[in-house]
């Protein structure tokens, strides 16, 4: 998984853990889309304290999560560039 800059899991079934075991090994990971997945606020901050290179993450549709979760994950992302973030 080293060395992956962009991955999409929009709308498959994955449990927060596999996505959340996913930042100690893509630390160059630029984009992420997590749209219509399973991910709550654990995850999400493994992930943006992991990859630091995040610039483009897609939350569209995560339920779970909730404002004040996203903004916690995002002072730890100084790259963000692009947040995609709806709740349909």
């Amino acid at each position: 998984v080293r060395g992956i800059e962009e991955l999409s899991l929009e709308e498959l079934k994955v449990s927060s853990f596999a996505i959340s075991s996913l930042s100690p090994r893509c630390d160059a990971l630029r984009c992420l889309n997590l749209a219509y997945t399973n991910t709550d606020a654990d995850a999400l901050l493994r992930i943006a304290k992991g990859c630091p290179n995040m610039s483009d993450v897609d939350v569209t549709g995560c339920r779970s999560l909730t404002i004040d979760q996203i903004n916690a994950a995002l002072e730890c992302m100084p790259r963000l560039v692009v947040l995609r973030a709806r709740w349909m």
